[in-house]
Formats: structure tokens, sequence, C-alpha cells
């Protein structure tokens, strides 16, 4: 039954975005095996059928997607090890390991998310030194599934899944890191967009991602001292932020944003943004409020005290 209502939504979907059978399918499957399942008569593996939402920017229904014994596994250890990515627990190698050990060698997808947590601890692990190594082993997990994905090329005209827009990122980041700036502004800027003009992406992830690529492209422009862009996309992160309810990085946002001002010379503005983001920060228990004044008064002069704010 699970097999006919998975092949229905994923029609559905596809014919709703005006999506070809040829274009959802890309360099990961044959044509032959989507229709086989939007047609109820053949059910791929899990990370198969979660790619083929993915690709269309829908949360992939998990309760419905039928899994082996072996899939419920993996799909546990990718809950476990995802949370602990993102808590910055990179000590996992134990759980690595189990899930290579369990992976089929055939399923690209699941090869695609062990190297993809593989290379991202080893890197945070190594204090993210050597990250021109880095930049090329993330390029070359994307490759598994977006052959066509060159550091200095056109990007493809193609959907991309969670996990590829993650390694998109990464790239990105690994780039600033090599001193390769433009590179890495390029690349952030294109997730940007993606996820800007993708009407159809999931919004909770929109307004969890966006605000921080944003946040990242702010810092970046500042650090070139080209304020008039920074401030720009300070305006629409904080917007964006605003918009989606999101308040991870607004803080910091509007912190830059005083900080553009003020590198532009709108004194009673930048002072303001400031002073305003500091509150926030203060407010959240973030822990770098001294930092952020230290800053505030060691480039404007605005003798701020923790009391100001």
């Amino acid at each position: 039954m699970n097999c006919a209502l998975i092949g229905k939504l994923i029609k559905e979907y596809r014919e709703r975005l005006g999506l070809s059978q040829e274009k959802l399918c890309g360099d990961v499957c044959a044509v032959s095996t989507l229709s086989r399942l939007e047609n109820g008569k053949h059910l791929p593996g899990r990370k198969q059928i979660e790619a083929f939402f993915s690709y269309m920017g829908i949360k992939p229904p998990m309760n419905l997607i039928p899994m082996t014994e072996k899939e419920f596994v993996l799909y546990n250890l990718e809950v476990e090890i995802s949370n602990r990515i993102a808590n910055h627990n990179y000590k996992i190698e134990n759980l690595l390991e189990k899930y290579k050990k369990t992976i089929d060698e055939n399923d690209i997808f699941s090869r695609q998310y062990y190297l993809k947590a593989k290379t991202i601890c080893e890197y945070e692990n190594s204090d993210k030194r050597n990250p021109e190594r880095y930049l090329e082993e993330f390029l070359s997990v994307l490759n598994l599934t977006v052959k066509e994905f060159t550091l200095e090329g056109e990007f493809p005209n193609r959907y991309f899944t969670n996990k590829e827009l993650e390694l998109i990122n990464s790239i990105a980041l690994c780039e600033w890191q090599c001193n390769k700036a433009d590179d890495a502004i390029r690349h952030l800027k294109f997730l940007i967009k993606y996820y800007k003009e993708r009407d159809f992406i999931d919004e909770s992830n929109k307004g969890a991602t966006l605000p921080v690529l944003m946040f990242n492209l702010s810092n970046w422009y500042g650090i070139k001292k080209d304020f008039k862009k920074s401030l720009e996309i300070e305006k629409e992160g904080i917007e964006i932020c605003n918009k989606y309810g999101q308040l991870c990085v607004l803080p910091e946002l509007i912190f830059n944003l005083g900080c553009s001002y003020s590198f532009l010379g709108n004194i009673s503005e930048g002072k303001k943004y400031i002073k305003t983001g500091l509150s926030l920060i203060k407010l959240f228990k973030k822990d770098y409020l001294r930092e952020g004044l230290k800053y505030a008064n060691d480039n404007f002069n605005y003798n701020l005290t923790v009391k100001d704010i």
C-alpha cells in the first residue's frame, strides 16, 4: 500500500512543479526506476525515495516510507550522527564506523551521507587545518551525485538535495579558509539565490538556512571592506529573520548592520543598531557580548559599556 502511496505523492508533486521524470532523476537513477515507482510497481531504497522528495524541496514523509531492518538501523544512526554534528560534537568515530559497516556499496546516497559526515568531523577535529585538502574532499563527495559540478564552472541547471546544498556550503567555507574569497562568495551567493528562487522549498528549511547564509556573506563582505554590499545583505537578512520568525543570527545581523553603517560614516544609525544588536546578544545570553563591545569601541570610539546595553 505504501509503495503505491509514495509513488502517487512523488508523481503529484513532480507534476505540480512542472518537472519531467528525466529532470527529477538527474544522474542518480534511470527514468524507468522513477516510472515504476510512480506506477506503484517498484519501491527503491529509503535514501532514493528521500532524494526524490528532497530534490523537490519537500520534507520526506518518513512515516510513510517502508524500511527494511537495515534501513531502519541506518536511519536511526543518521539521526544520532546529525544531532551530534549539529551540537558541535565531532568525536563520533564509532558511530561513523558502525554506519559504514552497515551501508551497501552501491547505495550512493548513504555513501555520500557517510563521507560528508566523516569529512566534516575530520575537518573540525583538525581545527580546520589544511583546508585545501578538505575542499577537494567535499567536492569529491558532492560529485558522487552531481558529477557536473566544478569549482570554477557554471552552476548546473538542476535541482539539489539538502545534502548537496550543504556540501556546496562546506565548499564555500573551505574556499574562504583557503583565501579564495571571490570563489567562496560566488558559491554562497548561488546558495542564497537557490533558496530564494525555489518557491517549493519547505518554508521551515528556508527559514533555518537563509539567515545563516546571509550572516556569513555579511561577514565576508565586511572583512573585504565592501560595506555597501554588507549593508544590503544585513538589511535583507534581518527581513528574512522577521519573515520566518528565526532569531538564531538576528542579533549578529543587527550588530553587523550597525558596523556597516558606522564604517560608511552614518554614526547615528551605526550606534543605534550596534546597541540594539548587543542588547539582543545580552538578552539571549550569548557569550561574546564583551567581544562585541570591544570591537565597537576599538573601531568607532563609541565608549559603550555593559551598562549602556
